[in-house]
């Protein structure tokens, strides 16, 4: 099985399609479309653009300009190039979203409810929420906690980040939370691997903190947070 691709010398999308191909070892045509115009043009009519490169596989599709994430992905579909998916969907992972919560709760610092609710006043630590808002609004959030969405929380720590929030780099340490510890738990092992030593997980999540009765309070109409 091989495939073509239609693309010319000065194209560095072609380029690296053609690099990508040639390290996996995959049988390809190459048509140079500035040497030929009716090459172009064929390009032109299997695409509808006038884009390169055209990636053509042997099952009659086509890529234009494709990532090389979406030519592996292709390739591995057609069982092309050693990338074929053998995994049958449904069966178990290598490694379990539980697997990967026990070894971040290995690697960092679980803080119970109880110690945590003697921390809540103290000025030298954050509480950062990392809930989404469905389960703000539902359920409220901690006196005082920071709202980091779990998406954005390594930008928000990361001084060079475009998106860095200075009050999550401010000398406090921050204990995170989300529901039932999980998250909060995965998020802390990741800041840990950034630099952040100075981070702190609560153990049970937000979960077991209205367990215990600890203060809860309403997170509708906050302000938004700088």
């Amino acid at each position: 099985m091989s495939l073509t691709v239609y693309g010319a010398d000065w194209c560095a999308d072609c380029i690296r399609t053609k690099r990508q191909l040639d390290e996996l070892g995959v049988d390809y045509e190459y048509l140079d479309v500035a040497a030929d115009a009716t090459l172009a043009e064929t390009a032109r009519e299997i695409s509808g653009r006038t884009n390169i490169p055209v990636v053509v596989y042997p099952d009659g599709s086509h890529q234009v300009e494709p990532s090389n994430a979406d030519v592996a992905g292709k390739l591995a579909e057609l069982g092309i190039g050693g990338v074929a998916v053998t995994r049958t969907p449904g069966t178990p992972l290598d490694v379990s979203a539980a697997d990967l919560v026990s070894e971040a709760d290995a690697q960092v610092e679980a803080i119970g409810v109880d110690e945590a609710r003697a921390l809540l006043d103290d000025p030298g630590w954050l509480f950062v929420d990392l809930r989404d808002p469905r389960e703000l609004a539902r359920l409220g959030t901690i006196p005082g906690a920071h709202r980091a969405p779990r998406g954005m929380l390594e930008f928000w720590v990361d001084p060079q980040s475009p998106y860095h929030r200075p009050v999550l780099d401010d000398g406090r340490r921050l204990l995170l939370y989300c529901g039932s510890g999980w998250r909060s738990a995965l998020a802390a092992a990741t800041l840990q691997r950034m630099g952040r030593d100075d981070v702190a997980h609560l153990r049970g999540g937000f979960t077991a903190w209205q367990e215990a009765g600890h203060p809860v309070e309403a997170y509708e109409g906050r302000a938004a947070q700088a």
